[in-house]
């Protein structure tokens, strides 16, 4: 999976509501990482 391109990141900062943003656009396209650390790759 590709990173996540910065205008998405930067936009996902500029996000009121991190967690919709996160779900509707991150979630299920890239891979990530909780803060505490454990990697789900989607």
């Amino acid at each position: 999976m590709a990173a996540v391109p910065a205008e998405t990141y930067a936009a996902f900062r500029n996000a009121f509501a991190k967690g919709r943003f996160f779900n509707a656009h991150i979630r299920d396209q890239f891979r990530y990482r909780h803060a505490g650390g454990q990697e789900n790759t989607g």
